[in-house]
């Protein structure tokens, strides 16, 4: 009699099991669609006229849920996909809300420094700072993040490798999760949501 042979599951094997059963449970499955399709239809309403853009499809985007948490995670039920990159400033601005405050004048300081470290402009710190003509050490401005406009000058394809490399954090098999997440969510049936 031969001994029985254990076969152990890749950490991928056991997350395709893992989806394969959730896609099994419509509730589960389904819980952010609307909610993802609402959000993507507003990025494709704000951002179709602007030349080269291709739509996303919001498939991408619960794939992505999928990859990050899935529903047998606590952040399923509180923050199922994380935004952005650790150290993005502008992440951090965003949500902390830190898109302006207070800053000591040190010596030596002049206001175009201080809107340059501040992110702001000399301008925007008069209009908020009125009657400061000279600067003091310790005296307190108040400032603002400068209002900066960027041009798209191009876009990068969205391919699951793309997402990969420019949003994932530390997964190596970040993009296979993907295709296989949309692979299938591809053969399940999808909700009507409200317009």
């Amino acid at each position: 009699m031969k001994p029985a042979t254990s076969t152990k599951k890749t950490g991928f094997e056991s997350w395709q099991n893992y989806v394969n059963n959730a896609a099994s449970q419509p509730e589960k499955w389904n819980q952010y669609d609307c909610e993802i399709q609402t959000a993507v239809h507003e990025y494709n309403s704000h951002l179709g006229t602007v030349a080269g853009y291709m739509p996303l499809d919001w498939h991408l985007i619960k794939a992505m849920t999928w990859v990050e948490t899935g529903a047998g995670k606590p952040e399923w039920n509180s923050s199922p996909i994380q935004i952005g990159n650790p150290g993005d400033p502008g992440l951090t601005a965003l949500l902390n809300g830190n898109e302006g405050g207070e800053v000591t004048v040190k010596p030596g300081d002049r206001l175009e420094k201080i809107a340059r470290v501040q992110g702001s402009t000399s301008e925007l710190l008069r209009h908020l700072n009125p009657g400061t003509h000279l600067l003091m050490p310790g005296q307190t401005l108040k400032y603002r993040k400068g209002a900066v406009r960027k041009a798209i000058v191009g876009w990068k394809p969205i391919t699951t490798g793309n997402i990969a490399a420019y949003y994932n954090v530390g997964d190596p098999m970040y993009a296979q999760k993907l295709d296989y997440a949309l692979s299938v969510i591809s053969k399940q049936k999808e909700i009507t949501c409200a317009p």
